[in-house]
């Protein structure tokens, strides 16, 4: 009687761990070969009109935005870090400082383009921020350094 009740309980656990098994091996199939639905709602054309695609237009944008800072904001400076290459010229790491237009309690750095392949899309988003986020109350009492390209 004691090996009969050994011998079912010992099949129960070999039934349950088979049981785990299969289902955890069915839930890593799923997770592996998910895959999420397309969105239905289109890409909005504004948000499309900041990625550029090629370095020298995006850097033109940029420039024009950061002239604009410093027409609406006091104390802006930008900068050009002129980046040597045989086989571009005319490459830089451009940048604007915008101090804090009261009082300097922090300073927020934002880069983009430190790996290259990143650059569009970093650039679409230093070029978002300086439309969306850089408002009067913003820079009251915290500075920005915004630098494009990292590595051009």
């Amino acid at each position: 009687m004691l090996l009969r009740w050994i011998a079912r309980t010992l099949l129960a656990l070999i039934a349950l761990i088979a049981l785990m098994v299969l289902v955890t091996a069915w839930t890593l199939w799923r997770f592996d070969t998910y895959s999420a639905p397309d969105p239905v709602a289109p890409p909005d054309p504004a948000a499309l009109a900041y990625f550029i695609n090629d370095y020298a237009p995006a850097r033109e944008a940029f420039v024009r935005k950061a002239d604009a800072l410093a027409q609406r904001f006091a104390g802006v400076e930008r900068l050009a870090i002129p980046v040597a290459s045989a086989q571009v010229p005319g490459l830089s790491v451009d940048g604007v400082y915008v101090p804090a237009q009261r009082e300097a309690r922090r300073l927020l750095i934002l880069l983009s383009g430190t790996h290259g392949v990143e650059g569009p899309a970093g650039s679409a988003v230093t070029r978002l921020f300086m439309d969306e986020f850089m408002t009067p109350a913003a820079l009251a009492d915290t500075g920005v350094l915004l630098l494009h390209a990292m590595n051009p």
